[in-house]
């Protein structure tokens, strides 16, 4: 699946930790609210996000693990102090992965956005990366321009383009100028609701047609990449397909699709 991939070997591993955080914090019958409480935790998404995991492997009477030190076996940890881990040190290795398991999602998406009648205009990739969608819409559209934004040190990882800016800013209220589509991919998995319907909106301030790719929530690779996000981000979430199309009504898009695009799915929204 695109840039979360899930064999078995890595299936298990990932069980095995959610089993794991899961007796650390006595958290055994599903009841997310109840563990909450009893836990003082302010917030509940990240138990939300553990507990899917876990009905979705049918493993709430699985026996106890060892679990590793690092990474996912700091789960319990995270969500007793409701902080999200600091993953800054692998940043390039992160964005290096990104930029090659989305490949294929990348051509994929191109082709798809290649046929929106606001295309020509050009594309603001809004949390770009290394800049493999908007490369792919580049070599899908020969005439068209792009414009990649993200933080100074993710631009600089990104390889250099004669049709392509490379603009620094904050993706909730960067000016990067009018274009035709504006591009969300793999990006609102970030942010809780709040945020991702503001991010929907701010994007929709940037062209008429915007354009948002993730995972598809229920397939058994977007619950575990959702319990990752809760390990990793502080509220980010994998959201579904209706909610993302409330937020581009929100902002002022009335003609909106929900489309799949392998195992993820899109959503369109465009300015009648």
């Amino acid at each position: 699946m695109g840039v979360f991939g899930l064999n078995d070997a890595e299936r298990r591993f990932y069980r095995g930790a959610a089993v794991a955080a899961a007796h650390e914090l006595g958290f055994v019958d599903g009841d997310v609210a109840a563990a909450a409480s009893r836990l003082g935790l302010r917030r509940d998404h990240r138990l939300r996000a553990l507990a899917e995991v876990l009905t979705l492997e049918d493993a709430w009477r699985d026996p106890p693990v060892a679990s590793p030190p690092t990474g996912w076996g700091r789960l319990a940890e995270v969500i007793r102090e409701d902080r999200p881990l600091d993953a800054s040190a692998a940043l390039a290795q992160f964005h290096a992965h990104l930029g090659e398991a989305g490949a294929v999602d990348a051509r994929l998406l191109a082709a798809r956005l290649a046929v929106e009648k606001s295309a020509p205009a050009g594309l603001v990739d809004l949390g770009c990366g290394v800049g493999v969608y908007a490369r792919a819409f580049l070599d899908a559209l020969p005439e068209a321009r792009a414009t990649l934004v993200d933080r100074t040190e993710v631009l600089a990882m990104a390889a250099p383009h004669a049709r392509a800016r490379l603009l620094a800013g904050d993706l909730f209220d960067v000016a990067a100028g009018a274009h035709g589509l504006a591009l969300l991919a793999n990006v609102v998995h970030l942010y809780g609701a709040d945020d991702g319907a503001r991010l929907v909106a701010h994007a929709a301030t940037l062209a008429p047609t915007v354009v948002v790719k993730d995972f598809r929530r229920g397939t058994d690779g977007a619950t575990y990449f959702a319990l990752t996000m809760a390990l990793y981000t502080d509220a980010g979430e994998v959201h579904d397909g209706a909610r993302i199309a409330d937020w581009l009504r929100a902002a002022g898009l009335d003609e909106v699709r929900i489309e799949p695009l392998g195992d993820d799915l899109i959503v369109v929204g465009s300015r009648a």
